[in-house]
């Protein structure tokens, strides 16, 4: 049994075509609805991370994380504000540091072993009195998180804490 064809409007640009290339009209539109959702992904995707937001302070140093509590094996963003020119670091599960050779050395926290104390690379605060970073903690457990000023010439600089925030990892 044949199925019988729907009635055309009159107005209908298409009333000579065929029914099925009528019916596919609706069809036409998927692959533009799919590159509309593509684009939108690949511009979420290429954002990047979305570092956390602080009142930017040039004299002040200071620090926030994007969380206080997170997962093993997450990523935890960080920005931090100072003094432009300000030269820092950020120790997890680290009291201060002892000078070793031409580098300092890391002192993980009382009960905290050396493999789960992590420190970040020296780094030197912009002009814009901002920086950002991330890391990820693996071992479950609660960790101060702090941030060292790297002050003096080369040859002897010192290190100091100058802000301190807390971080709980729970297992994954």
């Amino acid at each position: 049994m044949a199925r019988s064809a729907r009635p055309v409007p009159p107005d209908d640009p298409e009333a000579d075509a065929p029914e099925w290339w009528r019916r596919s009209a609706r069809l036409r539109t998927i692959p533009l609805v799919a590159v509309v959702v593509i684009a939108i992904v690949l511009l979420r995707a290429g954002q990047g991370p979305s570092y956390p937001a602080i009142a930017k302070n040039c004299t002040t140093p200071s620090f926030v994380m994007s969380t206080s509590k997170t997962p093993a094996h997450r990523l935890v963003q960080w920005t931090a504000t100072g003094p432009a020119k300000l030269r820092f670091v950020l120790g997890v599960g680290v009291s201060g540091y002892v000078r070793s050779g031409s580098h300092f050395a890391p002192i993980p926290d009382a009960g905290v072993r050396r493999l789960d104390a992590l420190t970040s690379a020296p780094q030197t605060m912009g002009k814009g009195c901002v920086s950002h970073g991330q890391f990820s903690l693996i071992t479950p457990g609660t960790f101060n998180v702090r941030m060292f000023e790297i002050t003096g010439p080369q040859s002897s600089e010192t290190v100091t804490q100058v802000a301190t925030r807390q971080i709980t990892v729970t297992s994954s």
